[in-house]
């Protein structure tokens, strides 16, 4: 009996974790083509989060949770040199943090974002040329884009 036991939690354990494997996409970003707040650019960076899976048998899966930044310039700058928003354009994601404090490094190919408490916002964004549609992965969805 305890064999058989034994081999059933061994068969869940490796279903479970076949299911639950899925690779983390990349950070990436795009440049859109609609500007707001007044700013020359504004760039959309998407975060991968993961949801789901945790307090069952069933696996979670990947998404990206965009959020916005808009400037008139792009190089290396501070949190408060740019207009941050969250997916709904919202509050910024990182609630409360002086944005003096953030490090944006912008260019034409990739976006780098330190100094952002808990980190989870921290890295390289690559741009991308094509449409988040064709990533593969599902786009969170938030309130419609400013139309200034």
């Amino acid at each position: 009996m305890k064999k058989i036991i034994l081999g059933i939690s061994i068969l869940l354990m490796i279903l479970l974790s076949a299911c639950c494997n899925d690779k983390k996409p990349p950070h990436r970003a795009i440049y859109s083509k609609m500007s707001g707040y007044g700013m020359q650019y504004h760039i959309v960076l998407y975060q991968p989060s993961y949801g789901g899976g945790t307090h069952s048998f069933k696996c979670g899966s990947w998404s990206y949770s965009p959020f916005h930044v808009f400037t008139d310039r792009l190089g290396v700058l501070r949190g408060d040199e740019v207009i941050i928003k969250s997916l709904d354009m919202g509050l910024p994601p990182y609630y409360g943090q002086d944005p003096s404090e953030i490090s944006l490094v912008i260019g034409k190919d990739t976006i780098k974002i330190s100094g952002v408490n808990g980190g989870v916002y921290n890295g390289t964004y690559k741009v991308e040329t094509t449409s988040p549609d064709s990533w593969g992965v599902p786009i969170e969805k938030g309130h419609p884009l400013p139309s200034q």
